[in-house]
């Protein structure tokens, strides 16, 4: 059975700003939406596979074709992504979500 994914509201976002960002760029908006879907899917179907990052409770998926990183946490009974960011960004900035 798999876990339900709840996204933090500044993940959610996050992933529209990149969303839009790519779409006026480089007309990548789908590609990068499919990208970030493709992704929660692999942390849905495996969510004890990726790697423990800042402690113990946090864990990080790389997307395969752009420089982001969907951070989550796992408990009994859900997946909670806490931030979809940017490789080069500070993570501090979402470091504090999970207080």
């Amino acid at each position: 059975m798999s876990l339900p994914v709840i996204l933090h509201e500044a993940a959610e976002l996050e992933a529209v700003e990149a969303i839009t960002w790519y779409e006026n760029e480089a007309g990548l908006g789908a590609a990068i939406r499919e990208e970030i879907e493709a992704t929660i899917e692999r942390i849905i179907a495996t969510p004890l596979a990726f790697p423990v990052i800042y402690g113990s409770a946090i864990r990080s998926s790389q997307t395969h074709r752009f420089p982001y990183s969907v951070i989550f946490t796992i408990d009994e009974n859900q997946i909670f992504v806490v931030a979809i960011f940017h490789t080069s960004r500070n993570p501090l900035i979402w470091k504090g979500r999970i207080d």
